[in-house]
């Protein structure tokens, strides 16, 4: 493993992060920050095939998906408690990171998974809600993989936001997304309340 220097998420950042929350009416942590705070723990760096490379940085913004979606998981479990999905794929991403499985094992693994997560979908909004939680699990075995995307803005951003593990848990969380409407729009005091958590959790793990 390189030596890199790993950045750390400065106190004033996470000040600067709750002000642009708190001053948005939807309260939403956008993505250009949110990309800014996953550079903040260090470069991405990627071998062969885009698999991440095991370095510090990207242990910790691993280790930031991983808590999150286990601060989401009891939505899961009220609401779907036939599937197991979402706990194994927790379980899946401690044991890669210990050293303890192989990406090819944890590739089958997420690839089967996102089968299973689209077999869940419930006829309630509770539970169409806590299937996002099973999506912020498959894409935290993605990022434990490959890292994640935190280059400059692309036409592919709109995409990234809806694949995002943190963008999913947000949802479950708060109930829906800030750019839905009706039923499924998120409630502004819980996304706020999720953000809020996000970028203190970030600050701890970068610590």
């Amino acid at each position: 493993m390189h030596n890199y220097l790993v950045s750390m998420i400065t106190s004033a950042a996470v000040q600067r992060y709750k002000a642009s929350i708190r001053e948005r009416d939807d309260c939403h942590f956008v993505l250009p920050l949110r990309k800014e705070l996953w550079r903040s723990f260090g470069p991405v760096t990627r071998t062969g095939q885009s698999r991440a490379e095991r370095t510090p940085a990207h242990t910790r913004r691993a280790r930031l998906a991983i808590t999150t979606c286990q601060k989401v998981l009891p939505i899961w479990e009220q609401q779907i408690p036939q599937s197991d999905i979402a706990q194994r794929s927790l379980r899946l991403a401690e044991r890669y990171l210990a050293g303890d499985t192989d990406d090819e094992t944890v590739r089958e693994a997420v690839n089967r998974f996102v089968t299973g997560v689209e077999n869940t979908a419930g006829t309630t909004a509770a539970e169409l809600n806590a299937q996002l939680v099973g999506w912020a699990c498959c894409e935290m075995l993605y990022l434990a993989l490959f890292d994640c995307y935190v280059g400059e803005k692309t036409v592919h951003d709109a995409a990234l936001d809806d694949w995002d593990y943190s963008l999913y848990a947000a949802g479950a969380y708060a109930g829906g997304f800030p750019f839905n409407e009706g039923e499924f729009q998120s409630d502004s005091d819980r996304l706020q309340e999720f953000w809020f958590w996000y970028v203190e959790q970030a600050h701890r793990i970068a610590e």
